[in-house]
């Protein structure tokens, strides 16, 4: 016990207990900015390439009387470039 009270009464153990407590806090601070401008860029990017994954989709699609449809030979000729030798239909309900 009495050690520790000549430890509480060092000049150099309580400045060295400011100074690491006050780093610790601006390291705690900078790790939660930095989460929050990680996780902001991560959903830009991810909302960014699903409009463009819809955009691509919308160009392929054409919706008539009879209801929606693909385009089969775009679809056929990218199951081509990649190895798949089958049609892909897509069916959008209206």
């Amino acid at each position: 016990m009495q050690a520790i009270r000549l430890l509480g009464a060092s000049l150099r153990i309580q400045l060295l207990a400011r100074i690491f407590l006050t780093l610790v806090g601006a390291i705690c601070i900078n790790l939660y900015r930095s989460f929050l401008t990680a996780n902001t860029t991560a959903n830009l990017i991810f909302d960014q390439t699903l409009m463009a994954s819809a955009r691509v989709t919308a160009d392929d699609v054409t919706v008539d009387e009879a209801g929606s449809n693909a385009d089969r030979r775009k679809a056929a000729a990218d199951g081509q470039n990649s190895g798949r030798h089958k049609q892909i239909e897509l069916i959008l309900p209206i």
